[in-house]
């Protein structure tokens, strides 16, 4: 490495990464800005005093203290290019209910979507470096987690819970002035297990779980997370997401009837039957909310030896915020807020007695 306190990650795209810019049609490529984002959420997830931490830990525009980021990120892509494809003959949404990767990216050919990805198999460098000297260790301890919870349960871009923008990190090189948290370089579901495991309770030494339960308004990392692997599998990434695409449609079909239950894996949630779509709506007025509330369910890819693996995890936390109801858009119709994770726990015991362990 040419700047010995840097630290380089060198990550494999292992599903489409659906990552534009402004044009959202145009060509895909991984940007610092969108990397950034997706690592700010695994720290708010994991750090209950992220509040008092994160402007000095990633930097910070809003109020009146403006903070630059001790940590500069940059990202260097393929010799080759991002090689940014249209993938509508692999994921045509007139197969969604045929094909289950199809059915988790239904959205990326409807209408006027004609989405580009970062192909799978393409391998570029994350670098982190001091803006300027070197910072406290625990704003070292916060980035080095942070990449390492992207690389292992998250993904980047559009439909990133659904199994797209998967990227695991292959190697990591640092100086010794950065804390160290192993690469995962397991060949099957049992040593992934492990060794996630063993890098989980490293990062929760730096973050103890210290979230008090119904205090928190976002979601956040349960204190032990649990993540189910299928246990066979499968020759490319497209069939992997099909066995877990497929599942999960017909899990939801079957309880279709369900929509306050439903809700469970994100807003907003059409329907067909009733020609509406429900949302969050809060209950005072002069507040503004989003129409969307991201799933708690998120589905991801592993890639071990030359087999690729369907993996599903979730994270806690309240569905919609504190003060917030769901309405239905066109009658203003109220529905029940469900508590917990709805159905989320009955899918992953579904899975687990078909073979998901």
């Amino acid at each position: 490495m040419s700047n010995t306190e840097a630290l380089v990650a060198t990550f494999e795209t292992i599903t489409p990464v659906f990552c534009a810019g402004a044009d959202q049609n145009g060509p895909a490529e991984i940007r610092p800005f969108s990397l950034r984002g997706a690592l700010r959420w695994f720290y708010r997830a994991l750090d209950f005093e992220f509040r008092s931490h994160e402007g000095s830990f990633f930097g910070s525009t809003s109020g009146n203290k403006v903070q630059a980021s001790p940590i500069t990120l940059s990202v260097l892509g393929p010799e080759e290019g991002w090689g940014s494809r249209l993938y509508n003959q692999d994921l045509p949404p007139k197969e969604a209910m045929q094909r289950g990767e199809c059915y988790l990216g239904y959205t990326f050919y409807l209408g006027a979507n004609k989405r580009q990805a970062v192909p799978p198999q393409k391998r570029f460098k994350v670098i982190l470096s001091f803006t300027w000297e070197k910072p406290q260790q625990k704003v070292l301890e916060a980035w080095v987690a942070s990449l390492w919870l992207f690389s292992t349960l998250g993904g980047l871009g559009s439909r990133a819970r659904r199994g797209f923008g998967t990227c695991a990190l292959v190697d990591l090189e640092a100086d010794e002035c950065w804390p160290s948290i192993p690469v995962i370089k397991a060949q099957n579901p049992k040593e992934w297990h492990e060794a996630f495991k063993k890098g989980f309770a490293q990062i929760r030494q730096w973050f103890p779980y210290n979230w008090q339960s119904g205090h928190f308004q976002h979601q956040v990392l349960p204190k032990e997370v649990k993540t189910l692997i299928f246990r066979e599998g499968f020759p490319t990434w497209k069939e992997a997401l099909r066995d877990i695409g497929k599942r999960f449609r017909e899990f939801r079909h079957r309880h279709r009837s369900k929509k306050n239950l439903l809700a469970s894996f994100g807003l907003p949630l059409a329907s067909r039957s009733m020609g509406d779509t429900l949302i969050p709506v809060c209950s005072d007025s002069r507040q503004g909310v989003s129409e969307r509330s991201a799933s708690r369910l998120w589905i991801r890819v592993l890639k071990l030896g030359e087999q690729y693996y369907p993996m599903v995890w979730h994270s806690e936390g309240p569905l919609v915020p504190p003060g917030t109801s769901l309405k239905w858009k066109k009658t203003q119709d109220q529905e029940r807020l469900a508590s917990g994770l709805g159905l989320i726990t009955d899918f992953l015991n579904e899975l687990q007695q078909a073979g998901y362990m």
